[in-house]
């Protein structure tokens, strides 16, 4: 399986089971609007899937190859 694949599939499941708590937490805690939020959680999805592909898939894929 191709890393671009990993990624859209990691991020749809990211998107799906984080954007609403961490909307909500973002919303109630520090009273911010709905794309200030949006856009808080997106940044976090970006970082979370840079660091998948850094650390965990390039260890996986090049132990498959091998």
């Amino acid at each position: 399986m191709n890393t671009a694949t990993i990624d859209i599939i990691v991020a749809i499941i990211l998107i799906i089971f984080v954007n609403n708590p961490l909307l909500q937490f973002l919303q109630k805690s520090f009273g911010m609007n709905f794309v200030i939020s949006e856009i808080i959680i997106a940044i976090i999805i970006i970082v979370l899937i840079y660091l998948l592909n850094k650390f965990v898939l390039k260890r996986v894929f090049a132990n498959k190859s091998k």
